[in-house]
C-alpha cells in the first residue's frame, strides 16, 4: 500500500459490509394465500426474538386509459414483512415474504459465525411452509454482499490504485486510471456437475461514485444458484442443503474481495476474521 490510507473509511466500522441478504425463490412469481397466511401466523415466535409486528406487503395492478393515465389497484397481499430494531430505532434485520420470494437482510453485519446461525432459524420456521406449499418449488437460492469504502478527504478523488489490486480479475483494468465516477459489471456461470444446484451465476459490480460530498467505493456481490430439476423440496432442504450453498458462497465472496482489494486494505477490514 503505497499511500497513507487514514481517510479511507469502512462503512461498518470494523468491516465494510453495508448488509447481507439471503434469499429462497419459489418458481410461481404469484403469491400464495396459504404461504401469505402461514407467514403472518409466524408472528407471535418472532415477536419472541424482539421483532416488530409483521408490515403488510400489497399486490398491486397498472391500468392504462385512453389518455394513457395510469391507474393503480391493490389486488391483494404479497406478503409481510418483519423487522427487528436497534434501540434507536433503526432496523437491523429484515425477514420478509415477497411474491415469490423469502429473504433476510442482514443490516447490522458482524461475523459470519454470529449472523448466520440467526438467518438459519429464520430460514428453518418456513422450512415446513414450503414443504408443505404443493403450488411451488424452490428455483433458486441467493445471497448478496454489498462493502463499501468512504474516502474521508475534502475534495480529494478515490485512491484507486492504492485500494484496488491492480491484476485482479473482477475488473476492468481501465477504471484504474479513471479520475471520475465509473462502474465495472463482471458475470460469470459456474457449472455443478453434482448436488441440489445445476449451476450458480455470479455478478460482481465494482464502483466509485460521490456519496454525502465524498468518493464512495462499492463492490456489489450477488450469487444465484439454481435447481437442477424443479421439484418439491422437503422441510429438510432448509436445514440440509441451504447451509452448505450459503458456506460456498461465503467463502467465495472473502476469496474474490482479496483478489479485488490490495493486502493493506484486507487487514484493515479483518478479511481473514470476516467468518
Amino acid at each position: 500500500m503505497d499511500k497513507n490510507l487514514s481517510a479511507l473509511a469502512p462503512a461498518n466500522g470494523a468491516n465494510a459490509v453495508v448488509n447481507a441478504a439471503f434469499a429462497i425463490e419459489l418458481d410461481n412469481p404469484a403469491p400464495d394465500p396459504s404461504l401469505v397466511a402461514g407467514f403472518s401466523a409466524l408472528a407471535p415466535q418472532l415477536a419472541e426474538d424482539a421483532f416488530d409486528p409483521p408490515q403488510q406487503q400489497q399486490l398491486f395492478s397498472l391500468t392504462f386509459g385512453p389518455q394513457m393515465a395510469a391507474s393503480q389497484n391493490v389486488v391483494g397481499l404479497a406478503g409481510y414483512v418483519y423487522q427487528k430494531r436497534s434501540p434507536a430505532g433503526q432496523p437491523t434485520i429484515e425477514f420478509a415474504l415477497r411474491g415469490n420470494s423469502i429473504s433476510v437482510v442482514v443490516y447490522q453485519y458482524t461475523r459470519w459465525h454470529l449472523i448466520w446461525p440467526v438467518v438459519h432459524k429464520l430460514f428453518e420456521r418456513v422450512a415446513v411452509l414450503l414443504a408443505a406449499n404443493q403450488a411451488r418449488s424452490v428455483r433458486s437460492v441467493a445471497m448478496q454482499y454489498i462493502d463499501k469504502f468512504t474516502w474521508r478527504e475534502e475534495g480529494g478523488a478515490f485512491p484507486t490504485k492504492d485500494v484496488l489490486r491492480g491484476s485482479s480479475p473482477h475488473f476492468a483494468p481501465a477504471v484504474l486510471e479513471k479520475a471520475g465516477p465509473w462502474h465495472s459489471n463482471v458475470g460469470y456461470e459456474v457449472q455443478y456437475q453434482d448436488g441440489w444446484a445445476g449451476n450458480r451465476l455470479d455478478n460482481l459490480n465494482v464502483s466509485v461514485v460521490a456519496e454525502g460530498g465524498y468518493p464512495a467505493l462499492t463492490i456489489f456481490t450477488i450469487y444465484r444458484y439454481f435447481a437442477r430439476v424443479a421439484a418439491k423440496e422437503p422441510p429438510e432442504f432448509v436445514t440440509a442443503i441451504i447451509p452448505g450453498l450459503f458456506e460456498t458462497v461465503h467463502s467465495d465472496n472473502k476469496q474474490q474481495l482479496r483478489e479485488i482489494l490490495v493486502d493493506g486494505v484486507c487487514e484493515r477490514i479483518n478479511l481473514e476474521g470476516r467468518g
